[in-house]
């Protein structure tokens, strides 16, 4: 089972007319509503960058056919804060009751060590025009791509996040949460406790054998078979980045049911081959419109591609 490639790949490039989104856009999210595809994307700006990889911010952009997008001129969420002073990165938009949930990235230094450290931050939005950003929501070790499912599981809202991301204990895993209100402060106390059984709480890891362990990707979508879940799959040597899927109990989404054991897109093309980082389709955004699954990935760390498949061939496949 493999996703194909829209032909018109890139769907989403840099922009000179805007400075904040010159130099490069990649790892897309993208929410279905209505009729409009609504997508916020990672944006790099031009001039000076920093040694870690330039000053990110995210855009935002819409589109009625998942094809021909319409960007905003400004970022919708860019560094403001000391703890997101550096950078605000890669996205993931979940809607839950009327409110759509923005995690991202947030990237500051330690003032302990001044080494720099990315956090799992959150903005909400009701309209994609104006924000509100709750901070840094995740725990306090090194954390990426956090989001939550679009329905509370048995009356509690679950976190999924990438733990100890680009290394050999990557992991995909989760946190619970009791209401909106811890969700949004959780506290030191509450992941000091999910630090020490957090080996429990991994959904999908590999062996320390190899270079890089599974990093999550897009929102789970909820199916009639289970959760369906697009991530980046582990690596074993090589520096690549590849899709997979996963399939999780529809009542117990911290049990997977079956999952892709070869990717389901793997960098090919030129424009995954080569850019800011070689070999990379990343998956961030996921939407179903009927019976076509719609897989947003950035490409090379350099654009936004799209890939598709039917949903039911990869349900099947997944069996």
């Amino acid at each position: 089972m493999k996703l194909q490639r829209f032909r018109g790949n890139p769907v989403l490039t840099a922009s000179k007319k805007n400075k904040w989104e010159a130099a490069q856009v990649f790892n897309p999210s993208v929410v279905y509503e209505n009729g409009v595809f609504h997508m916020l994307y990672r944006a790099v700006a031009s001039g000076p960058k920093p040694f870690w990889g330039g000053f990110s911010s995210i855009g935002y952009a819409s589109s009625k056919d998942g094809v021909h997008f319409k960007r905003s001129r400004r970022p919708l969420i860019k560094p403001e804060y000391p703890w997101e002073k550096f950078a605000c990165e890669d996205p993931r938009i979940t809607k839950l009751g009327n409110i759509y949930y923005i995690f991202y990235t947030t990237v500051t230094r330690d003032s302990a060590t001044q080494k720099i450290k990315a956090r799992i931050g959150l903005a909400t939005t009701k309209n994609f025009k104006t924000i509100h950003k709750h901070g840094v929501v995740g725990p306090d070790f090194w954390s990426k791509a956090g989001m939550i499912f679009p329905e509370k599981i048995r009356g509690k809202i679950l976190m999924l996040f990438t733990a100890f991301v680009d290394s050999p204990r990557s992991s995909i895993v989760y946190a619970a949460f009791k209401s909106e209100k811890e969700l949004l402060r959780p506290g030191k106390e509450y992941w000091k406790r999910f630090l020490k059984t957090y080996r429990k709480q991994r959904i999908l890891f590999s062996s320390l054998k190899y270079r890089r362990g599974p990093e999550a990707g897009a929102s789970p979508i909820k199916t009639k078979k289970g959760w369906l879940l697009i991530y980046c799959g582990p690596a074993k040597k090589e520096k690549v980045w590849p899709i997979h899927a996963a399939l999780l109990d529809l009542k117990d989404p911290t049990r997977v049911l079956a999952y892709t054991k070869n990717p389901i897109l793997k960098p090919e093309e030129k424009y995954e081959l080569e850019g800011a980082v070689d070999n990379v389709t990343f998956p961030e955004g996921a939407v179903i419109v009927k019976d076509k699954l719609y897989v947003y990935y950035g490409a090379a760390d350099k654009s936004i591609c799209l890939a598709t498949c039917t949903l039911s061939d990869l349900l099947r496949a997944l069996r």
